[in-house]
């Protein structure tokens, strides 16, 4: 029997139908780098359904991609696949410039929950899962938190220079709190644009986290669209809790960064003052403690597959504190 993630029982998370972050023709309202690229990733995607098939043939179809140097091909094209919450393997396509891949996924333990996480830095066009005829097919059990925990952010966020999806700081906060999520990373097209910010206004969500300061031009920039965006949000969410984060790779340009900071920093502390008890601040230039950027990083600005899981460790203690605010166990 063939599906695909289109197809009941088998659920998509944090994308659209076309396997996008943001709906098509929303990108003429972005600026160059998201309308182009970032806008179109299916980074944050995850494929569910459970099934008693023994064997899971999965194919994916991908937009054609320009390779990253910074990428492993597993990284960019590739995705990640967890039996019963159990991460199994990432599987990507042979060669560089390939835009079709299959992989199987054994499956000896009854019926059994699949979750596949689709690639960071591509599109996926189409997706056919094939199970046994004789097999059974359901919906996996719904996250704990099933309101969804947005991120919106910078190529970090988005995930880039990782060596599979589960390793972006997202998916690694999702899978330790059990939350649905959409991840808005839009890799050096981050800008604080007012349409974003209304676009996810439209969303029921738990909490946003919202690491904004890395493409913007300058600090000037950011003092002109950081507040505004916060602003936003808040004229249709004025008890959503919101995380606010400045960038980690703080040392490549201390004078400019602590500027940037300051910005960041003060659409935090106006808000407090103005009353507002659901707004929090981590600074980023804590984010690799003792190591230098040429140790975290991949190219003096992305993080590593370590450097991301520091960052979910860092932000536990927030989560910790914002979900025991809501009530959540």
């Amino acid at each position: 029997m063939h599906f695909t993630p289109n197809d009941a029982p088998i659920k998509l998370h944090g994308l659209t139908k076309d396997f996008r972050r943001l709906p098509e023709g929303f990108h003429e309202t972005l600026n160059h780098a998201a309308a182009t690229v970032s806008s179109g990733l299916s980074a944050g995607g995850r494929v569910r359904f459970a099934t008693d098939s023994k064997k899971i043939e999965v194919s994916v179809f991908l937009c054609p991609y320009d390779r990253l140097r910074i990428f492993t091909l597993s990284g960019q094209t590739g995705c990640a696949v967890y039996l019963n919450e159990r991460y199994i393997g990432v599987y990507a396509p042979q060669n560089d410039g390939d835009t079709d891949y299959s992989f199987v996924i054994d499956n000896n333990e009854g019926y059994s929950e699949i979750t596949i996480l689709l690639p960071i830095y591509t599109t996926v066009k189409e997706m056919d899962i094939s199970i046994e005829d004789d097999a059974n097919i359901r919906e996996a059990k719904p996250y704990k938190i099933t309101k969804p925990v947005v991120f919106y952010g910078s190529s970090i966020t988005n995930g880039v220079a990782v060596t599979s999806p589960h390793n972006t700081y997202p998916e690694l906060l999702s899978r330790k709190y059990g939350f649905d999520y959409y991840n808005y990373g839009l890799a050096g097209g981050c800008r604080g644009e007012l349409a974003v910010a209304d676009h996810i206004n439209k969303i029921d969500m738990t909490m946003l986290i919202y690491g904004y300061d890395h493409n913007a031009f300058n600090a000037e920039e950011l003092e002109e669209r950081h507040a505004r965006f916060f602003k936003r949000i808040r004229e249709v969410h004025p008890d959503l809790p919101i995380l606010i984060l400045s960038k980690p790779d703080f040392g490549n340009d201390h004078v400019n960064n602590a500027l940037r900071r300051d910005v960041i920093y003060r659409t935090y502390s106006e808000a407090q003052r103005e009353g507002d008890t659901n707004v929090y601040f981590l600074d980023g230039s804590y984010a690799y403690g003792n190591r230098t950027i040429k140790d975290s990083t991949v190219d003096g600005i992305h993080p590593t597959d370590e450097s991301f899981a520091r960052f979910a460790e860092l932000l536990s203690p927030l989560f910790d504190l914002i979900f025991e605010k809501l009530n959540i166990q």
